[in-house]
């Protein structure tokens, strides 16, 4: 985040473990590591969750057909469009999750592009800019 309320004694986890500068420092230079505690940060932190259903609900007003969906959703993810094999892949994952969910009748079901949202936001594409 470039704009955002820093205190002191209560710094954001989710921005420390991505190496955000400590404010004490006069100097704020940003420490560049890949731990795991990265990747836990971005799979079980609650905020990420709710912007991946968030995504996912807007996606399914915006977007009837499934196949454009995935390829929207690479677009805003990665500011590309996707590979033919990433759009077989993120299909047969979609399928498998509705398989999970018993919601094989429903391709809208929002718990599915939620996980889809979710797996785009833990890829090392989305979080490290190249």
């Amino acid at each position: 985040s470039v704009y955002i309320q820093v205190r002191r004694n209560f710094l954001t986890p989710m921005l420390l473990a991505f190496d955000y500068p400590l404010p004490i420092s006069t100097r704020g230079q940003r420490a560049v590591s890949t731990v795991p505690s990265q990747a836990l940060m971005m799979m079980n932190n609650q905020f990420i969750a709710r912007q991946a259903e968030a995504w996912a609900r807007r996606e399914i007003q915006r977007q009837p057909d499934p196949r454009a969906r995935i390829e929207s959703m690479f677009l805003r993810a990665y500011g590309r469009s996707a590979e033919t094999s990433e759009l077989d892949e993120a299909h047969r994952f979609l399928q498998r999750q509705s398989k999970r969910y018993a919601a094989s009748s429903n391709p809208d079901d929002i718990r599915v592009w939620t996980d889809l949202g979710h797996v785009l936001f833990n890829s090392a594409e989305f979080i490290f800019v190249r």
